[in-house]
């Protein structure tokens, strides 16, 4: 083979806008269309995620969504620059990028735990002319109480005697 591949690589005289295309010539005379090569002078950023930020008693078997401003370059979405955190632990999910390259899923292995804050972090993503999240996208959000409430004390307790008729009965809950 003459080429077996190749990249191409434009910017603009500022060295702000890339753009890339690659292909093949495979014999003397070959020529090679790349088409339309559009120079991308922004960084890839989140538009928009959900549930959204700072959102209340979401369900405990929902998904995220984070929606990009761009194509996401696939090779650099994954468990480790998409991910969902329950404090200081990383929850255990998968991540799919969309067929468009335009949004990413995770999907945790297990139900969320109830009235708890998740917080979604996006780094390290890049669009498809290697435009870096120029910084870390971080976002909130708080499950449903779904934890039924238990009885912690009851005064009087069980099976007192010489209670007063108008005493103050207490029920604590937790």
């Amino acid at each position: 083979p003459l080429c077996s591949s190749f990249t191409l690589y434009l910017e603009d005289a500022t060295g702000t806008a890339i753009g890339y295309a690659s292909g093949a010539l495979l014999n003397s005379g070959d020529t090679a269309n790349v088409g339309t090569i559009i120079l991308d002078d922004k960084a890839i950023s989140v538009a928009e995620v959900t549930p959204p930020a700072g959102s209340v008693n979401v369900p405990f078997d929902t998904a995220v969504t984070v929606a990009f401003s761009e194509q996401a370059r696939a090779s650099t979405v994954n468990t480790n620059t998409v991910y969902l955190m329950k404090g200081g632990t990383k929850v255990s999910a998968a991540v799919s990028l969309s067929a468009d390259g335009k949004s990413v899923t995770i999907t945790p292995s297990q139900p969320l735990t109830g009235f708890t804050l998740y917080t979604v972090v996006v780094t390290g993503v890049e669009d498809l002319v290697y435009h870096k999240l120029p910084q870390t996208f971080t976002s909130t959000f708080t499950t449903i109480d779904n934890i039924p409430p238990t009885v912690t004390s009851v005064s009087p307790v069980n099976n007192a005697i010489q209670v007063v008729l108008d005493g103050v009965v207490r029920v604590t809950f937790s």
